[in-house]
């Protein structure tokens, strides 16, 4: 059961939602910190759940975002899907026992045998790299998830990137995922130059990665600080015979692909949740940002029984840090009207750093408890 509340609630947030998506992932200037997004779209999701009703246009249903006009254009042989997101132990819990029983397993069965190839979530731009008989042929933004900015000459630049392979068992075809960053020295280095030649300068690593790379000029790009890590594979044509996630990466880095660090095989749920409480610990030590770590079901045959769903596979999952919290004063409320007529109070603070982020202002997410005379 729905109410006509509830769904211009849900126009009011995809709205919010496409245009935040639209500053992060086309324009690397994000107005709101992840928190805050990742609130929003916990907000539309459930709402989603209650009211049973997906707009067509909900960021719900979307990876990314349309690649940009000022960019030839390069088809993924396998989508690029996101990952979904868990905030909280129970979260976690739950993807566990929901892959447990898409496989038709017992939860205790499940439980004592269940491997996990657990990783660093990194906050960067990420890159789909393609070889052809171990040579670097192209390179593609996520985009939409089907198809991506052609970034190949951008790409070709970054300093620890394979040209050719080396080693044995070389595919014919293959698509490595990848992330692109900025390690925090160079990027504080990097910054203080901008501010002494008067330029602008980036609000975090994550924007000053996507925005070296989606550079029209490969020469501007190639003068920027950027690593590329490896972490997952796409479409390929690759004869060996491998059993597990674990193994893919092993064979990545034979190949010489530079490689995500601190990934480790953990055994169940308790062994996720010890990892993830380790690199939180060690989160602010790590040379190059991230934002949570990754489960990855390790055995192959499992992570094709369980598939995907429309946007996100089955056997993997991110597990996100709390969001930043900071103190600011409100300043003012103002309502907005969105194009249904449809209500939204924001509040205006004195400017305050969120997540690397300048925001100033905030959607009043539990708004019907506000006081009534604050809009007379």
């Amino acid at each position: 059961m729905h109410t006509q509340q509830q769904i211009e609630r849900q126009t009011v947030l995809t709205n919010l939602l496409t245009e935040h998506g639209h500053r992060y992932h086309s324009m690397d200037e994000p107005t709101v910190s992840d928190g805050e997004y990742d609130a929003l779209l916990l907000e539309l999701t459930d709402l989603e759940k209650n009211t049973g009703i997906i707009l067509p246009e909900s960021p719900t249903q979307r990876v990314g975002s349309r690649p940009l006009e000022k960019f030839a254009t390069i088809k993924h042989g396998m989508p690029m899907l996101s990952l979904s997101n868990c905030f909280t132990e129970d979260d976690v819990v739950n993807f566990d026992h929901q892959a447990a029983e898409a496989v038709d397993l017992s939860v205790t069965a499940w439980m004592e045998n269940i491997v996990y190839h657990a990783e660093l979530k990194l906050d960067g731009i990420a890159i789909n790299l393609t070889y052809i008989d171990g040579i670097f042929h192209s390179a593609a933004t996520r985009g939409d998830g089907t198809t991506g900015e052609d970034v190949t000459a951008q790409v070709r630049t970054i300093r620890n990137l394979p040209i050719e392979f080396h080693g044995n068992d070389i595919p014919k075809f293959i698509e490595i995922r990848a992330e692109v960053v900025i390690f925090k020295e160079q990027f504080s280095r990097m910054n203080a130059m901008l501010m002494e030649r008067g330029e602008k300068t980036f609000a975090t690593a994550r924007n000053a990665a996507a925005g070296s790379i989606r550079q029209l000029d490969p020469k501007i790009t190639s003068n920027r600080p950027l690593t590329i890590l490896c972490h997952g594979i796409g479409h390929h044509e690759w004869m060996k015979n491998y059993d597990n996630q674990s193994d893919i990466c092993s064979a990545f880095a034979s190949w010489g692909l530079p490689m995500a660090p601190e990934s480790k095989l953990v055994l169940g749920i308790d062994g996720c949740i010890e990892y993830y409480n380790r690199i939180k610990e060690r989160r602010d030590s790590l040379p190059f940002d991230i934002d949570g770590v990754v489960y990855k079901v390790n055995r192959i045959d499992l992570q094709k029984k369980l598939g995907f769903r429309h946007h996100d596979p089955r056997w993997a999952t991110a597990h996100k840090f709390p969001a930043d919290e900071v103190s600011t004063t409100v300043t003012s409320i103002d309502i907005q009207v969105g194009r249904t007529g449809a209500l939204t109070p924001v509040a205006k603070t004195e400017p305050v750093q969120v997540g690397g982020v300048m925001v100033s202002s905030f959607t009043l997410h539990n708004f019907r408890v506000l006081d009534p005379y604050l809009f007379l």
